[in-house]
């Protein structure tokens, strides 16, 4: 949801990570081209190669919450979207040797007014600033039902985040993020 925190939290949890082989990307609205494609097709050329790390900011779970929420497109689609979901995941955990971990940032509908409220009153926030988000807020409770079937139809899981404390945000990403790392047994490359 919007203010939730997604660029601080992919700021503040990677900071000290060195820039190889680390990157960020933020989906934004389709452009034509993008549109001219599966809504897949821009997702697929930001998945990380080998070795790498990528963080999206938004994703491709977008295609199947706003339009679902606005009626872009019915439920035939949202359903058909969702497995076209999981089987992209799937297979670049199989084919592709991906760790995928997903972060649900969930801000309350009074922390969001908050923090959309901050972004008027407080000139350092005003870049942020869109009167679209407050007519978004007004879809609250059609919001939560999507993203909740998105989570449940999942078949790779996800990660609940409270967000209106910041640090505990960062803290869960950040604990998750280094437990799974920890898992992978990671080794310095042999001399050749």
């Amino acid at each position: 949801m919007d203010a939730s925190g997604k660029d601080g939290a992919a700021k503040n949890v990677f900071k000290d990570c060195t820039p190889f082989n680390l990157s960020v990307y933020a989906f934004k609205k389709p452009t034509p081209i993008e549109f001219a494609h599966d809504f897949l097709w821009r997702v697929h050329q930001q998945v990380p190669t080998k070795g790498d790390i990528k963080v999206f900011n938004r994703s491709h779970y977008e295609d199947i919450l706003i339009q679902r929420v606005h009626g872009w497109i019915d439920e035939e689609r949202v359903h058909k979207r969702m497995a076209a979901i999981n089987a992209f995941e799937e297979m670049l955990v199989f084919d592709n040797h991906t760790t995928v971990l997903k972060f649900c940032l969930h801000i309350s509908k009074d922390e969001q007014q908050k923090q959309l409220q901050q972004r008027i009153d407080e000139p350092e926030k005003r870049w942020k600033h869109n009167d679209n988000d407050w007519k978004e807020r007004d879809h609250w409770d059609e919001y939560m039902r999507c993203y909740s079937d998105a989570i449940n139809w999942s078949t790779i899981p996800w990660t609940i985040v409270p967000v209106d404390e910041r640090w505990y945000r960062d803290y869960i990403i950040s604990k998750k993020v280094c437990e799974t790392m920890e898992a992978m047994d990671l080794a310095y490359p042999q001399p050749t």
